[in-house]
Order: structure tokens, then sequence, then C-alpha cells
């Protein structure tokens, strides 16, 4: 059914989704396990920090793309962390009794998690974190007193002085962290959404519509100096919407994207079949290009959806034969109807003719705008059909047609 050519816009997920900032991903991951009520902000409490109706729970991600490891007992970046979220709590930007804080580590490798961090970690009341505490101040400071690092000597002098005991012990009973290796995010995070939207066949392209829209919506904040906000309310609606595109019956959605203007110089200069066939009726430049889009993307699609299981392999010759029997149709009656022996327009009318019928569906669905006008130009590129009238002749035997006649 699908010709075995390699394309140049191959949909590639995990790509795609690497693309956007770590924060985005990690907004879209929050907001597809979000609940009523939900607002998850960015740079606002912190990196990501979900907020509903009092409580919050503040998120600071850690990219780490070397062997260093944030969650280490003597990592600058880890008490820092807890540094900051003191100075939250002490300043009254967030209730401590409402407040959850976790450490999120987005990694190239597996790493362990260091010992203070773990006991941090598995402390869910005041005793453990008491002790876990009071294991972390020996450990860094020693028996002795030893000399701690300037690099996060400030922050351990403020998390262990005595009069911040209270905020720093309730901070670890309500701390957790999280570690995920790079290679297997972006796969976890299309299966987390499939597993919100119970959509397989189309979950990619949600994916990187809902990255892009919240992408739009932080980009209009943060271009103005101001943190963003995402209501999980206006994204459940954006993401209804989409499903509401992808799920409607009789409508086959484009898996495609446009194609590059460089993509279609190099194509057009590779002049395959489907471009003789156009050069032998002298259309225009601009609607050679719009037939080289269609072409690329509806390669695209068709084995898409084939791969995905939207269209069979009878549905799809059906349709063909659909194309080639329109055709024929429209040639018989041009040369039935126009009184002159010039193929040049001939051909013209008759491509025009077929193109301006978008009316033939593939297993009874309506299609994409491009995608007749690839199938055609397809077909035109395997000799099937052809728009000068005398076109086999003439791609065969390699011959020129003068401009005055045939």
């Amino acid at each position: 059914m699908v010709e075995e050519r390699t394309y140049i816009n191959q949909t590639h997920v995990p790509d795609k989704v690497y693309s956007f900032t770590l924060q985005i991903r990690h907004m879209l991951n929050e907001l597809i396990n979000a609940k009523e009520g939900d607002i998850i902000s960015l740079e606002a409490l912190d990196d990501v920090a979900i907020e509903n109706n009092g409580e919050n729970e503040l998120i600071q991600i850690k990219n780490v793309i070397s062997k260093n490891n944030p969650t280490s007992n003597r990592a600058v970046d880890f008490w820092k962390t807890f540094y900051n979220w003191l100075l939250y709590v002490k300043s009254d930007n967030v209730e401590l009794e409402k407040t959850k804080f976790r450490l999120f580590i987005h990694t190239i490798d597996n790493k362990n998690i260091g010992d203070i961090c773990n006991k941090f970690h598995q402390a869910d009341n005041i005793n453990d974190a008491e002790q876990a505490l009071k294991m972390a101040i020996k450990e860094i400071r020693g028996k002795e007193e030893k000399e701690i690092p300037e690099s996060y000597k400030k922050y351990i002098d403020v998390l262990f002085d005595e009069d911040n005991k209270t905020i720093l012990v309730n901070i670890i009973i309500n701390f957790k962290v999280e570690m995920k290796i790079d290679k297997d995010y972006e796969k976890n995070l299309l299966e987390n959404l499939k597993d919100r939207i119970l959509e397989d066949e189309y979950a990619d392209k949600i994916l990187i519509y809902m990255l892009g829209w919240i992408n739009e919506e932080v980009n209009k904040n943060i271009k103005f100096g101001k943190p963003a906000f995402i209501k999980y309310c206006d994204f459940i609606k954006i993401l209804k919407s989409q499903l509401a595109m992808y799920r409607q019956d009789n409508v086959l959605q484009a898996i495609s994207v446009d194609v590059d203007d460089n993509n279609v110089e190099k194509e057009i200069e590779k002049e395959d079949i489907y471009i003789k066939q156009l050069n032998l009726i002298d259309v225009k430049y601009d609607d050679k290009i719009s037939a080289v889009k269609a072409f690329l993307r509806t390669s695209i699609d068709k084995t898409e959806w084939a791969e995905r299981g939207l269209i069979t392999s009878i549905s799809f010759k059906e349709y063909q034969n659909n194309l080639i029997e329109k055709w024929n149709n429209s040639k018989n009656l041009i040369e039935i109807e126009e009184a002159t022996n010039n193929y040049k327009i001939l051909g013209k009318k008759l491509y025009f003719t077929c193109l301006s019928d978008n009316s033939i569906k593939l297993q009874g669905k309506d299609l994409p705008s491009h995608f007749t006008k690839g199938e055609y130009n397809n077909l035109a590129n395997s000799l099937t059909i052809g728009w000068h009238l005398k076109y086999k002749e003439l791609l065969y035997n390699g011959e020129r047609e003068d401009d005055n006649n045939e």
C-alpha cells in the first residue's frame, strides 16, 4: 500500500518533546496528574509549584548532565534547595503546615541518592525527621566542628541554626526526592498522557500540541518578567478540544506538519517523475511548491495511518481507484469538450479539475486538504496517471513537446 521511501518530515516524538525545556515538560506532567482546583506555576514559588486552596507543593528541578549528584551529602544544590525553602516559609510565602517539598532530579544516568537526602525522604514524622537532621549535622560538621567549604557554608549556617530547627524538621517531614532517567522520561510522559486520555492513536500529536500550548502560555508571562500560572481547568479545556478534534469518526486527521522551504527546493531539484509531469504542462512554480508539500505530507500521513491501524490496504486501494476513475472521467470530458490540440493547456485543465474535487473519501472519512493533491501526484509519480495527454510517450521516450501544439 505504501511505497518504501524515507521522507524528511517523519515524526519522532522523543526528539520533539525534548526540544521543550525540562520545566515545560514537567509542567505538563504535573497537569496530567493534577486534580480539580490545581494551579501549576513556573518560576513563582519554585521552579514548578502546585497550588490548591492554600495547599502547595514546591518542586525544585535539577537537570544533571554530568557525574555530579545533587543529592549527595555535600552537594551545594541540595543544601541551597533546603535553604531556599526555609526562606520561603520564614517570609510567609507559603504556610508550612499546608506545603509539600519535592526535589526532582532529571539525569542522564542512574545515581544513588545520598544518605542524608534518603533519610530526609524517608522521614514522615517528627521523631524520624529530628533523627535525620541530627545525622546530617553530625555528617556535615563532624564531632570536632570540621571546617565546611565556603560553597555551601552559608546555607548550612542558616539551616543548622537552632532557631530554624522547627521549620527545617517540618520541611523534612514533607520532603520527597524523585529521580528520573533521561532516556525513559519522555516515553513515560507519553504513557502518562495515554493513560489520562485513554487514547493511543493520536497521543503523540496531542502531547506535542499540549507542550506547545503550555510553552505559549508561559511565554506570555515570562516575557513581561512575571511568573506563569496555568489552571487545571484551562488545561483540561484545551485537552478536551484536542481530543474532540482527533476523535471525529468522519475525519482522518493529519499526522504530518508543513514542510520547510529548503526541503521543498531539494525535492524539486531531484525532479522525480511527478515533478516532470508538472513540467510537461508548465504549471506555475507556486503550484509546484504546493504539489511537493502535499506529496511529502501525504506520504507521511498514509504511512502513519497504516501503522496506527486507522486505514487498511484494501480501503486505500479503493480510494486510489476512485481517484483514477475521477482522473479518467475528467480526461475524457476535456478531450470531448475542448476544441484545441494544445496538450499543455488541456493538461493544466485536467490537473486543476482533479484537484478541485476533494469529495473522495478514504474508508468513508474526510481527509486533510493536502491529501488528495498529494496522492494524485503520487499516482503521477508512478505513471498510473498523467496530466499531459501524451505523458507516457513523452516521459518514456524523453521527448519534448513542441510549444505550438501536441
